[in-house]
Order: C-alpha cells, then structure tokens, then sequence
C-alpha cells in the first residue's frame, strides 16, 4: 500500500471519528458499593460500637441518587470529549508522518492507543494500515 493511501485512510477514520463520536458506545454500570470474596474469605465485616443513650452509631452507610450519578455522567462526558479529541490528534499525527521515514516514532503514537480505551476496530485498522504501508509488523 502506497503511503499517501494509508495516510488517507488514517485521516479518513479521524474526520469519521471527530464528526460523529457517538458510533461507538461506551456503557458505564454504577452500583453504590459491591463487595466479593474467594476462596473461603470474609468479604467485609462492619462493627459500630459506642454512643450513649439517645445517640446513633452507623457502622457503614452507602447511598447514591440521580444527582451523584448526573454529576459523574457530566465528567465523564467532558474526559470523554477530551480523549476523542486526542485521539484524533493522534491519528492525524501518524498520518502526517507516513510521510517521512520516521517509524519509530509512528510505531510509538500507534503504541499509544493500544491497550487502552480506543476502540479495537480503530487501533486494529490503523495498524493493519501501517504494516502494509511501512512494511512492518505491529
């Protein structure tokens, strides 16, 4: 594959991304709290102890409502804004080095987005791109 070919394609899956960031779903499950055990272990023990007449002792106490969980969402949206905005970034970044004769530094940006939230079907594409077009395995 001509390089000028994958850096098309590359820059054609950034714009994909940047104009419509909302192909891919990310699903989030907020539980209050949640405690495991293996192997024959206690999971957790709460003792409250103390208080004199008419007080109240809470050994533990977990709540969530809608407010917490929309103030989250908004964080999230926002970090989330923030990495796809990065992440087009980056792939504009190798696509413009395709150009040179720098592969180490497109194999670097390209480890970047591996292992971590970037979408299988991206960092997969992206790097059967590049291993056509450099002629290298990743």
């Amino acid at each position: 594959m001509e390089k000028e070919t994958a850096s098309q394609i590359i820059k054609g899956i950034a714009e994909a991304i940047k104009n419509d960031p909302a192909q891919f779903h990310f699903n989030v499950n907020i539980s209050g709290m949640s405690v495991k055990a293996s192997g024959g272990s206690t999971g957790m023990i709460v003792s409250a102890t103390g208080g004199g007449p008419g007080s109240q002792t809470t050994g533990l106490h977990v709540s969530m409502n809608n407010q917490d969980i929309e103030i989250a969402k908004q964080t999230v949206d926002a970090a989330l804004s923030q990495q796809m905005t990065q992440l087009y970034s980056t792939l504009n970044e190798i696509a413009d080095k395709l150009t040179t004769e720098e592969k180490s530094v497109i194999e670097d940006l390209y480890n970047s987005l591996k292992n971590t939230w970037v979408p299988g079907v991206v960092t997969s594409v992206v790097g059967n791109v590049l291993s056509l077009a450099l002629g290298i395995t990743l």
